[in-house]
């Protein structure tokens, strides 16, 4: 079971463009927890889904710039985030994130449930 918490606005922003990496604009943060009993290797992509209705058609955002780029893996417990820039008011239309295990599986995650 993956635990997943989207922050947008986050103070990472500041972090990246001034304190550590000379990124600009990271203002969103997407925060991951393993709260299962074996380890998952998590993909730094996942789908921002806006529009889906009972039966209806919908918009899917792949979003595979995240930041680290690469895989990481969690252990049972364990957390880590992942980085990048989306705009606000676009975020504003999407319901629900998936992020997506190395094995297939899918973690669905409402955002009104922030």
């Amino acid at each position: 079971m993956l635990k997943i918490k989207v922050i947008i606005g986050s103070a990472c922003e500041d972090i990246f463009s001034k304190k550590c990496c000379n990124y600009p604009d990271q203002n969103l943060e997407i925060q991951l927890t393993n709260q299962g009993e074996i380890p998952l290797t998590v993909p730094s992509f996942c789908d921002f889904l806006a529009g889906f209705s009972e039966g209806g058609r919908g918009n899917i955002k792949r979003v595979d710039y995240l930041m680290p780029h690469g895989s990481i893996r969690l252990k049972p417990g364990q957390s880590c985030s992942y980085y990048c820039w989306m705009d606000e008011y676009k975020f504003k239309e999407y319901t629900h994130v998936i992020f997506y295990d190395d094995e297939g599986r899918e973690y669905r995650f409402p955002l009104n449930e922030l």
